[in-house]
């Protein structure tokens, strides 16, 4: 998110398991008239203390 100053991702939620986690998040940018957010999850599979596999789920209205 570098390339996107102001953005911000807020965790809503955090559900983690023995191989899988999942994060809602909020993200949002801007002021005023300006101002947009958006909601998603992203679920993860863990082993060995590294993620092995990420998908991100966002509602795009």
């Amino acid at each position: 998110l570098d390339s996107a100053p102001g953005v911000k991702i807020t965790p809503t939620s955090i559900l983690v398991g023995d191989t899988s986690a999942a994060v809602e998040w909020t993200m949002s940018a801007g002021e005023g008239d300006e101002a947009w957010s958006v909601r998603g999850v992203a679920i993860l599979n863990h082993a060995g203390g590294k993620i092995t596999r990420a998908t991100d789920y966002w509602d795009a209205e």
